[in-house]
């Protein structure tokens, strides 16, 4: 198997297990937004006269047809691949001859990798303020159908002042709603087009249209100058990392209520059975465990925004 930064001699499969880990098993999900990202550069590299029309439509047939299948299960990235990069390329090589080789004139696995994971970022933002907004509207539905019934406010977990389901609700909903305003914010870092700063300094020696494929993928700006895309990285998936802590804390507190609402002292909520678990001991118990695991995935998140804090130092 050659990767792409194999220069020649055998890599010690002890060295690739340990360096690579399941990041091939994660890169399963960068394989279309990859695919986007090597159309839109072998359009611009046609356009530009770096390789013919023929090449261009090789090229973009190769990249669609391994991209269908991959949509449809018949291949996946393995471990000897360590990449989906390395695995779209050996496909295409391999199917159109060296013509798939050019592909990868004025491009670096650096801007590569980056382009494929800011759009993957940017449709993961957008899916996650949509889910947020949808949440956002249940919870309106709720204070208008059940807004006049009472509840009790609590602070310090004791009763302290009158309160109403419209009120409960209305405050999630509120807070949920400004989490997907944050998460459409993270944007702005993830939109911008690193391809063609390669490595990180550019192609001085070729003749690269940065706004062509810029337009091509939808970012809203090309990052400039190219040795500010390296320096970059980290930030926008930090942003948007912070953006979703903030959501699945919001998620987490609401969780908490409902967990607490749902105890047989509470009793203000009910749940039908195909929404809880049973007790393999206890016939009368039933379990809300979608809540609890609501409630603790925040955690998950939060140390997901350390990490990657942590090791773009």
């Amino acid at each position: 198997m050659t990767r792409l930064w194999d220069k020649g001699g055998t890599l010690d499969e002890r060295v690739l297990a340990y360096t690579a880990g399941d990041d091939h098993l994660l890169d399963n999900r960068l394989v279309p937004y990859d695919i986007r990202a090597s159309i839109a550069h072998a359009d611009m590299l046609g356009e530009q006269g770096l390789i013919s029309a023929q090449e261009t439509a090789a090229i973009r047939d190769a990249l669609a047809a391994i991209g269908a299948e991959h949509a449809r299960g018949a291949w996946c990235v393995t471990l000897d691949q360590e990449d989906c990069q390395t695995a779209i390329e050996n496909l295409l090589t391999a199917r159109i001859g060296e013509a798939g080789g050019r592909l990868h004139a004025g491009r670096s696995r650096n801007d590569q990798v980056l382009a494929a994971l800011r759009l993957y970022m940017s449709d993961a933002a957008s899916d996650l303020s949509a889910g947020a907004i949808a949440a956002a509207e249940a919870l309106d539905a709720l204070g208008a159908r059940q807004g006049e019934v009472a509840l009790p406010g609590y602070t310090h977990m004791q009763q302290a002042m009158p309160s109403s389901v419209a009120l409960w609700a209305g405050g999630y909903a509120a807070e949920i709603r400004d989490d997907a305003a944050g998460l459409d914010a993270a944007q702005r870092r993830i939109s911008k087009n690193p391809l063609g700063s390669a490595a990180g300094f550019g192609t001085p020696n070729l003749g690269l249209d940065r706004e062509a494929t810029r337009r091509s993928l939808g970012f809203a700006a090309t990052h400039e100058p190219v040795t500010a895309v390296q320096l970059s990285r980290g930030k926008a998936e930090a942003t948007l990392l912070f953006e979703i802590s903030l959501l699945t804390q919001d998620i987490a507190r609401l969780a908490a209520d409902l967990l607490l609402f749902y105890t047989q002292e509470y009793r203000f909520v009910s749940l039908p059975d195909t929404f809880t678990t049973g007790s393999s001991i206890m016939p009368q118990k039933r379990n809300p465990d979608v809540f609890e695991l609501m409630r603790g995935r925040g955690a998950v998140a939060q140390a997901a925004l350390l990490e990657v804090l942590a090791i773009t130092l």
